[in-house]
């Protein structure tokens, strides 16, 4: 008889997978089951401890998806080591599970080991970049940036987390981005290479530097080498006007050495390319309360995060503008002057003449003519944006639907019962912001639960009735605790803190938060706080801190924006007090209508 295998599969996500689209095969009566999801063609490498028995001469792996039973008359892995590659078609947002069983010679086969799983991510990494210099100067060093774009919109620095190299390695020698240079007898070309990975997916991207021998001939001394000037047309004995190192030759909005350091040509104004500003996400989302049973405040603000490579002036007004139609007043506009209720909120450390990410909120509740939105309107808020090269956006245009008097009333009845924060309170001290304000909730499922903020934010926070989020239902994923929903949909100038109660769990270090988007539970951070790409508008980084001290246990966060938020355990994991706490979330949301529940609105993709 053998020994059961008690250790766990360690799973390691390696090499690369092929992102593909599956062809839909649709029926009219069966759609939803012909019509399969995103795929990826991914690969997983998986390891074990070996079973102590002497006569095991084998392994067998098996696979399931969540919600299936194993086959065990099918492995999909079968031999004598303790470490496989398992390739498979895998549909995002699924849940596989893998356990091993030791055999014989015999053919006399062990129970299972303890069960393994992986979600495969909604998103995947979608390409990589390098910025940086395009020459360098031997015997000196150069910082190179490696950023990542995700299928989902978002972008992300991975410079420090990735694989560099440099070839040829004769004359230079990379490590986290930093290029170190040597001797070269003329101007050399060498080639810088950064791989990433995120999931299962690996990028690489590439940027050809030229290392420049000290003493290169720039006979007009403009930073411009005589060499680069003549292969783009300019005149090398020349530093002034449209020859100069300010001049712009192509009339493009780039100077001439912004062109040599980034590469482009000089002498082409289709390069580089324009690149307006992206509008990445709108909160309340578009369409919220007219296409789907969403409920949105009469005090919600409206908000769009947007991002530029070329970064966006806050000091010109005129670089982002609001054009409002509220179905009761006069069309109207607002724009970055109107800052009583125009606000801006970075989310890169950029200057603010060239914020490449940023947040940018109309607060409809402090125009002293209007006040709050009135109820059962519908509105529309146009977006425009330009950034500091006057590349421009096309026009965006959002719609929600205000909520009506009688939901606005039973939100009030049902929320959660809370009392105020004292500004002594120790959950009010913070090394990094100011924070003079707190609410907290005292009774129910969500007891424990905390807001804290700045007084001076012009939209105060508040607790939502947790029944107007839908169930959790991350895959292989329980929810632990109540949902929170935080009320109304608005961003804040200083991030603000929660603390999410998370009774039942030993270690809240073993859980992840998800964020509400409005449509699907979205995954914001895991239990080492690392900010998910899904999440980089909502959760401020670094911000997460575990508190096991607290009655009950409880994760402490600093958010942007306020959504739908859910404490999540892995069914495979350990840690729980007692059996799988109750989520807390009701079973669903009504339909709508004056008096039905509706979700809180929130951020979406726009």
């Amino acid at each position: 008889m053998f020994n059961n295998i008690l250790h766990p599969c360690k799973i390691s996500l390696v090499l690369s997978l092929l992102r593909r689209r599956w062809t839909c095969v649709v029926g009219l009566i069966f759609i939803f089951l012909l019509c399969p999801l995103e795929a990826y063609s991914a690969r997983l490498t998986l390891s074990w401890q070996p079973s102590t028995d002497p006569d095991v001469a084998g392994y067998r792996l098996f696979c399931r998806q969540n919600g299936q039973t194993y086959d065990y008359d099918h492995p999909v892995w079968e031999g004598a080591g303790t470490t496989c590659t398992y390739e498979f078609d895998a549909v995002v947002n699924t849940t596989y599970c893998f356990v091993v069983r030791a055999f014989d010679a015999a053919g006399n086969e062990s129970t299972d080991s303890n069960e393994a799983c992986w979600t495969a991510p909604a998103f995947a990494l979608e390409g990589l970049s390098i910025t940086g210099p395009a020459w360098v100067k031997e015997g000196d060093t150069a910082s190179y940036v490696a950023t990542a774009t995700f299928s989902n919109g978002d972008t992300g620095e991975a410079t420090n987390t990735a694989v560099w190299d440099v070839e040829p390695a004769t004359y230079a020698s990379i490590s986290r981005g930093q290029l170190t240079t040597w001797a070269v007898p003329s101007h050399q070309v060498v080639t810088i290479a950064a791989s990433y990975t995120f999931g299962l997916v690996a990028k690489e991207a590439q940027k050809q530097v030229t290392i420049v021998e000290v003493g290169a001939d720039d006979t007009d001394g403009d930073g411009l080498p005589d060499w680069w000037e003549s292969a783009h047309g300019l005149d090398p004995t020349s530093a002034s006007g449209i020859n100069g190192r300010n001049g712009d030759f192509d009339h493009d909005g780039w100077t001439n050495i912004e062109e040599y350091v980034n590469s482009t040509d000089p002498a082409d104004d289709a390069s580089p390319a324009p690149t307006p500003p992206e509008v990445r996400e709108v909160n309340p989302h578009h369409k919220a309360g007219i296409d789907d049973s969403i409920r949105v405040p009469a005090n919600t603000s409206f908000a769009v995060r947007i991002e530029d490579a070329d970064g966006i002036d806050m000091t010109d007004g005129a670089s982002i503008c609001f054009t409002i139609a509220d179905g009761i007043n006069s069309v109207y506009e607002r724009d970055l002057s109107d800052t009583d209720v125009v606000r801006v909120i970075k989310l890169s450390a950029d200057p603010d003449s060239r914020a490449t990410k940023l947040w940018a909120v109309y607060d409809r509740s402090m125009e002293a003519g209007y006040g709050n939105y009135a109820y059962d309107t519908d509105v529309t808020i146009k977006v425009e944006a330009k950034d500091s090269r006057n590349d421009s956006m096309t026009p965006r245009s959002c719609q929600f639907n205000v909520e009506t008097q009688a939901q606005h009333n039973q939100a009030e009845a049902n929320a959660p019962e809370t009392g105020p924060l004292a500004p002594a309170d120790l959950a009010v001290v913070d090394p990094e912001h100011t924070y003079d304000a707190g609410i907290k909730v005292t009774d129910g499922g969500l007891e424990g639960a905390m807001v804290v903020y700045d007084s001076g934010e012009p939209v105060e926070p508040t607790f939502g009735p947790t029944e107007e989020l839908p169930p959790f239902d991350a895959p292989g994923m329980d929810a632990v605790g109540a949902p929170m929903n935080l009320q109304p949909p608005t961003v804040f100038t200083t991030p603000v803190k929660i603390l999410i109660p998370c009774p039942g769990v030993a270690d809240v270090s073993e859980l992840s938060v998800y964020f509400f988007n409005g449509e699907d539970y979205i995954l914001a951070c895991d239990g080492g706080g690392q900010v998910q790409p899904g999440a980089a508008g909502w959760m401020a980084p670094g911000s997460r801190v575990d508190h096991p001290e607290t009655s009950p246990a409880s994760i402490e966060l600093r958010v942007y924006h306020f959504t739908g938020v859910q404490a999540g355990l892995a069914r495979s994991s350990a840690g729980m007090d007692g059996d799988t706490p109750e989520a807390g979330a009701p079973s669903g949301a009504s339909s709508g209508g004056d008096g039905g529940g509706c979700f809180i609105s929130t951020a979406k993709d726009f």
